[in-house]
């Protein structure tokens, strides 16, 4: 969304790619990380406001013809450019706080550990993807049941019960996600800015059955998902 009002170039640019998907009635997941995350759970059912404010900010977008005319008929909306924008920024603040404060975990175990396990253990950390999975699985299940309970007024919800019957259906960035964080503790390593936002991207490609994301992003481009711009435009002849 920042790169969207950044200038009337970029206003322009993108503006022109969101009329061309929806004219030609492509297929759109407006689904937000949140609301994927909990489809992933048979037993939870989640309404996400954000989705809906999304959809009317693009409706806004659509109509107005300039970038100064949308950033005014979006300002008094609750979900408007700067919602988004903040929302973006939290999430990339808090992870980069949660790796810091998990890394100083790490270090000061390894660190009074008299024997090599502990740091055996952390440099092995990011080849045990089955550990790895389970460990974000855990951390996703509790940030949802945790936002529910709040929400609704819930007490004692089974998250046992909840982790199991994940559904399989954002296996990718499951997969991808957890590398990342493992491989970052292994090195006590903090993470980019951005690396978060790219990495959530990977959620839209599901359990990546015949799905690719096309990207040149540096973080994403090198991973079996990725295909570049290039290359994609080479074999689809754009």
């Amino acid at each position: 969304m920042s790169d969207l009002i950044k200038s009337d170039k970029e206003f322009n640019i993108r503006k022109s790619v969101i009329n061309n998907v929806i004219s030609n009635n492509l297929n759109i997941n407006w689904d937000s990380q949140k609301t994927i995350k909990a489809k992933a759970f048979p037993q939870i059912t989640f309404d996400d406001a954000e989705t809906h404010g999304l959809k009317e900010l693009v409706n806004q977008l659509i109509k107005t013809n300039d970038r100064d005319s949308f950033l005014q008929s979006s300002e008094s909306s609750k979900y408007n450019h700067q919602f988004f924008n903040n929302l973006d920024k939290l999430y990339s603040c808090n992870f980069i706080e949660a790796t810091i404060s998990a890394n100083k975990k790490i270090k000061s175990q390894v660190d009074s550990d008299t024997t090599s396990f502990a740091k055996q253990f952390v440099k092995s950390l990011r080849l045990n993807n089955e550990l790895n999975e389970g460990m974000t699985l855990f951390v996703i299940v509790n940030d949802i049941i945790d936002a529910l309970e709040k929400q609704l007024n819930l007490a004692n919800i089974n998250r046992a019960k909840i982790f199991a019957s994940y559904n399989g259906s954002f296996d990718v960035y499951l997969k991808y996600f957890s590398h990342y964080l493992a491989t970052k503790s292994s090195e006590n390593k903090l993470p980019g800015g951005n690396d978060f936002l790219d990495l959530l991207h990977l959620i839209y490609l599901g359990n990546g059955k015949e799905c690719k994301i096309v990207t040149n992003d540096s973080l994403l481009k090198n991973l079996d998902v990725a295909i570049s711009v290039e290359d994609f435009s080479d074999l689809y002849k754009i």
